[in-house]
């Protein structure tokens, strides 16, 4: 799949048909591996990940490197930058002049202006979209704050059982389910849980 990545990117310029040819290939092969791991294979053991690992830098490092060479392709394989100069209506149009040494710096040129539009473009782009959408973080800091909540009160109750354990008046042994349940129950609450988040939810 790498493999097929970086063909298909580095050399869209050369065979814009690449994408489409990919895109049937993968979808065949994703039908095909759901049916072996659906009826052929064992079911593999699930395990959870933060992401790709290190799949993810090479990727990325492969998408720089299909900027330059796509950029290389467009200027110095297409003709419209010679024709925009008139260049093989000289008299020798392949003799090393002073119009070819023009050509090829104008060609330079636009690789360098290529690349940057497409790293400022990536990079506006990487800005303006996050990459965790603003519900997801909201809940990831309503998960925080009932762990934080949940720990506080079981410890406080931990304590407070020791006291009555130690006092002869005896102790509740679910506290810590009871505690967590209760702080579960008013997070959901979207009033106390926004206020304890400081998320506005107008």
């Amino acid at each position: 799949m790498v493999i097929q990545f970086g063909f298909v990117t580095m050399f869209v310029a050369a065979f814009p048909l690449a994408p489409l040819f990919a895109l049937i290939n993968n979808i065949l092969e994703l039908r095909i591996d759901a049916i072996n791991f659906a009826v052929n294979f064992r079911r593999p053991v699930a395990e959870r990940a933060q992401g790709i690992g290190v799949w993810f830098d090479i990727l990325r490092t492969m998408s720089w490197f299909a900027v330059l060479a796509n950029s290389f392709v467009i200027a110095f394989t297409s003709e419209f930058i010679p024709r925009y100069k008139e260049y093989f209506d000289s008299v020798e149009p392949y003799d090393f002049n002073r119009q070819y040494f023009f050509v090829l710096a104008v060609r330079l040129g636009f690789v360098i202006i290529f690349q940057y539009f497409v790293f400022f473009t990536v990079g506006f782009l990487d800005w303006l979209i996050p990459d965790v959408p603003r519900k997801l973080e909201v809940k990831i800091k309503r998960e925080n704050y009932v762990a934080r909540e949940c720990l506080t009160r079981s410890e406080a109750e931990a304590s407070h059982d020791l006291d009555a354990r130690v006092s002869g008046t005896g102790g509740s042994a679910n506290s810590l389910y009871i505690s967590c349940e209760n702080v579960n129950n008013r997070s959901k609450n979207p009033s106390i849980a926004g206020s304890k988040l400081g998320v506005n939810r107008t």
